[in-house]
């Protein structure tokens, strides 16, 4: 899971679509340590679709990442 927590933070792209609420998983491709790596992932929102900018929020398993889309950032 260390390299998962090294994860949190970081930012990437859709790569399968991740249905809402958490219902099933998608994957995203996110750059670690200068190499991109594809996770499973969920979301707690709405539907992200393929393409779309993400933030990983935390690491929800040994294999799965929780992401936020970057546009519902707003400060």
């Amino acid at each position: 899971i260390n390299v998962f927590n090294s994860a949190v933070g970081c930012e990437g792209k859709v790569y399968l679509s991740i249905p809402a609420g958490r219902s099933g998983t998608g994957k995203v491709q996110i750059t670690i340590n200068e190499s991109v790596r594809e996770y499973e992932a969920v979301t707690d929102g709405p539907a992200l679709a393929t393409g779309t900018s993400i933030r990983v929020v935390e690491a929800v398993s040994s294999d799965t990442l929780l992401v936020e889309p970057l546009e519902s950032i707003i400060i």
